[in-house]
């Protein structure tokens, strides 16, 4: 199995919330890139994704992200941050498109470590019980300022990371990111994002929808 740590996209609405997302990222160690980029260093899934098996992933995640987003909710709300394909490349690289991923993100506070788990054991069960491949379910310690319990998911190129993270002086956070491997794409690929993404149709220089 692959190095299971991911770029996590902040788009945060809300100013707790926004905090906390922030803490989750910088305890990944990930790094903020535009629009919101992994960096190339990072690991990616062994399996790589043909180019049309790419493309059909925007409708598999238009499929899962509000499924997850409904198991889970019934113990954490969650809302949908992002379901789009980013750049895998550096902010300085001038051709962004040229890799790619897609990804999805959904998020919310916990009212307690309880419900947490039990988010984070009902996206286990559906997703089990679906086929997919699971890595040994990780519990931390309740004190730990960071990741405090983590479940990793593969199937059919895709994977599902689902992680309930602590920060300091900031309400805890059920966070579930779905994405793709990176893929490779000629200087005319065009990024896309999912009408369900909160920011279709903004104003984007890397997006269709925002022209």
């Amino acid at each position: 199995m692959t190095d299971r740590r991911q770029a996590w996209p902040s788009h945060w609405r809300h100013g707790l919330l926004t905090i906390a997302l922030v803490a989750v990222i910088a305890s990944a160690g990930c790094a903020a890139s535009a629009p919101s980029n992994p960096q190339e260093s990072e690991a990616t899934m062994t399996e790589t994704l043909s180019p049309e098996d790419f493309t059909a992933v925007q409708t598999r995640l238009e499929e899962l992200m509000p499924v997850l987003q409904t198991e889970a909710g019934a113990f954490v709300e969650l809302q949908l941050n992002q379901l789009r394909e980013d750049s895998c490349l550096r902010p300085e690289d001038e051709q962004p498109q040229t890799k790619t991923r897609w990804t999805g993100q959904l998020a919310g506070p916990p009212a307690d470590p309880e419900t947490a788990n039990a988010a984070l054991d009902a996206v286990k069960a559906l997703l089990t019980a679906e086929g997919w491949d699971l890595d040994p379910d990780e519990a931390l310690s309740d004190d730990q300022v960071g990741t405090v319990r983590e479940l990793y998911f593969q199937k059919d190129g895709l994977n599902v990371t689902a992680r309930h993270e602590r920060a300091e002086l900031v309400p805890d956070t059920v966070v579930l990111l779905a994405a793709t491997d990176c893929v490779e794409h000629p200087a005319d690929h065009q990024m896309l994002r999912s009408p369900l993404d909160p920011e279709y149709g903004n104003s984007s220089q890397y997006y269709p929808d925002g022209a």
